[in-house]
């Protein structure tokens, strides 16, 4: 039972009695030990409401593994942000400027990528647009090309970087906004500018909420931004960027920033001081199970409230008045539609020039939630029609996290390979499999 690749693996007439143990051969077959797939293994695991129903670990993954997860750390800081919102902390309309003073409210737009001329920025960045990715700022390692010139102000933050001594806040003072806030939705890493915020109100660090808010409550244990030698030692292999295809991107997009962009890719080597709203975060597919099943009951795990109910719903619906993430509301900076390919999402690394590298910002049938995209069209998401309302987020080592609060049905895929050119569009064809075959299994 195996497909070509973009052609659905699960038949959804499937009547054996046996679901699993086919879907499992096949998924398999497909996806474990590539190369392009999951060349170390992975572990997939399906939930529902009522607790994990499937789990199965492939390839050299262990039950305990620990997996670097990346931007999946996005969602944490988004479920924190709404946290403090919930004890009136603050609005997320707020404007970003009223928690942090320094932030300028308009950032320079850079017309190498932007339609917009170089001229200060007229709306105001509120956290929402933080949240949903539509600030109009740019990404330290997606868009270099923005990198501030010796002569403007960002050097010192930029040298920083290369130094390996940046802070969260470093690598926004190198990026340049692309568009007006709320204009258009693009990748960002805008959840550092939330870390900070969070860190302002409540007075800890972010690992310190994290911890007494989140992990410790539904039972983390193994989430964490700098892992013990213990769970270093559990740790997956991460298989390196496949060098000779990535280089181009690299050298297109990096350049102002290398030889190192710290904790990219290397995020495994944080320090309590250097973690960040948008990575870093390690944890095993146990304890992402945990979080996933709070979400699915609505905020509560175990008795224990984590999120209230509303902000649940609010997380997991559109925040974009239902707009997909498509061009022209998706920024592409001018690169085609046709940059990327794949169902669900769509990471691609293909470089038009060296101020054209965004056509990753294609997520064909989903809308914007916070921290999270929302299958609003599953035809067009390849996904089964009672996926729609799947929310969910990846990290660029393989590392997938979803759930449906409406059908109740969750899914995990975590494997630890960064991605080389074209994996990214195998790997959502591998999410693409997982999420339907729970979705006709449980919903």
């Amino acid at each position: 039972m195996t497909s070509a690749p973009g052609q659905p693996l699960y038949d959804t007439d499937d009547q054996e009695a046996s679901r699993f143990a086919a879907f499992d051969a096949a998924w398999a077959k497909q996806y474990i030990g590539k190369t392009l797939g999951f060349r170390y293994g992975a572990t997939v695991v399906f939930l529902t409401d009522k607790g994990v129903q499937h789990r199965r670990e492939f390839g050299r993954i262990k039950h305990d593994t620990v997996f670097v997860c990346h931007s999946m750390t996005k969602m944490v800081t988004t479920i924190a942000c709404l946290q403090v919102r919930d004890r009136g902390l603050l609005s997320l309309d707020d404007p970003v400027s009223k928690h942090l003073p320094s932030f300028l409210a308009g950032r320079p737009l850079d017309d190498r990528t932007s339609p917009l001329p170089r001229t200060q920025a007229k709306s105001t960045i509120t956290i929402r647009h933080c949240l949903n990715h539509t600030s109009g700022l740019s990404y330290y390692w997606m868009d270099p090309p923005t990198v501030r010139s010796p002569a403007e102000k960002g050097l010192e933050s930029a040298a920083k970087i290369a130094g390996g001594q940046g802070t969260r806040m470093d690598f926004l003072s190198t990026s340049l906004a692309l568009f007006e806030a709320g204009e258009h939705w693009q990748y960002a890493s805008a959840h550092n500018i939330i870390a900070a915020i969070i860190e302002k109100v409540s007075g800890q660090s972010i690992e310190d909420f994290f911890q007494e808010n989140i992990f410790k409550p539904l039972g983390m244990v193994d989430t964490t931004f700098v892992p013990s030698a213990a769970q270093r030692a559990r740790m997956a292999k991460k298989m390196p960027v496949n060098t000779g295809v990535f280089k181009p991107y690299v050298g297109a997009c990096m350049r102002a920033m290398m030889p190192r962009i710290i904790w990219f890719p290397i995020d495994d080597v944080l320090t309590k001081e250097q973690a960040k709203g948008d990575g870093g975060l390690k944890g095993t597919a146990s304890d992402w199970a945990r979080l996933n099943l709070m979400l699915l009951n609505g905020g509560e795990l175990d008795g224990v409230r984590v999120l209230s109910e509303e902000s649940v719903t609010e997380m997991s619906s559109s925040s974009v008045d239902g707009k997909l993430l498509e061009p022209p509301f998706s920024f592409q900076g001018g690169v085609a539609d046709e940059a990327s390919r794949g169902p669900v999402t769509k990471p691609s690394f293909r470089v038009d020039s060296a101020t054209k590298c965004r056509g990753a910002n294609i997520y064909p049938g989903q809308t914007m939630g916070l921290g999270v995209t929302v299958v609003q069209d599953p035809a067009k998401a390849e996904l089964v029609p009672n996926a729609r309302g799947y929310a969910g987020w990846e990290g660029i080592a393989s590392t997938f996290f979803g759930y449906n609060p409406k059908a109740k049905v969750g899914v995990l895929v975590m494997g630890q390979q960064m991605f080389p050119s074209g994996a990214g569009v195998t790997r959502s064809f591998a999410y693409r499999d997982a999420i339907n075959a729970a979705h006709e299994q449980f919903a």
